[in-house]
């Protein structure tokens, strides 16, 4: 959470039409979340695509 914000990101903890990413490290998992984010959408990835994005300075969404 901290690392997302200090790069200018927000964080909730819902899943929303305005959500850009989900962040869950099972994205086959049956949980509400990904089950409304799939419905809206809204691409779900790794921490460690996250961070890999941190690395690489690249956290917008041309990363889809």
């Amino acid at each position: 959470k901290d690392a997302i914000e200090a790069r200018g990101g927000k964080t909730t903890d819902s899943v929303t039409s305005k959500t850009n990413y989900l962040i869950n490290n099972d994205n086959l998992s049956n949980s509400t979340k990904n089950k409304k984010a799939k419905e809206l959408g809204i691409r779900i990835i790794t921490e460690l695509e996250l961070l890999g994005w941190f690395e690489n300075k690249t956290l917008n969404d041309d990363n889809q």
